[in-house]
């Protein structure tokens, strides 16, 4: 994996293939299924969303900026954006991975 794709993550919610010609994985088609299921839900038709992608990108050391892009058969486009503070991990603050955390007392 090269640097620019470690820092830019792609997640296609409706076609199949990606531009690159990579089949989706496992993430991909979670958000898939989610979104057909909220598209459903609000009563709208499957067909009505021609396509869908979600980008997750390195802003800074601590923070990621996720966005969501939607595209009607009609060619509206919806996008949402959020910035997402996120510390690195710190074995040293993170106290649930201690062995005597998980230890029952009575």
């Amino acid at each position: 994996m090269d640097q620019a794709s470690e820092e830019k993550m792609v997640i296609l919610l409706i076609s199949e293939r990606s531009s690159d010609g990579h089949v989706i994985n496992e993430l991909s088609r979670y958000f898939s299924a989610m979104l057909s299921a909220l598209v459903i839900r609000h009563g709208l038709q499957q067909t009505w969303v021609a396509a869908g992608r979600i980008v997750i990108q390195k802003a800074n050391s601590d923070t990621q900026q996720c966005s969501i892009s939607l595209v009607s058969d009609l060619g509206r486009k919806f996008d949402a954006r959020l910035s997402v503070f996120a510390l690195p991990h710190d074995p040293s603050r993170e106290f649930r991975r201690r062995e005597d955390h998980w230890v029952i007392r009575t």
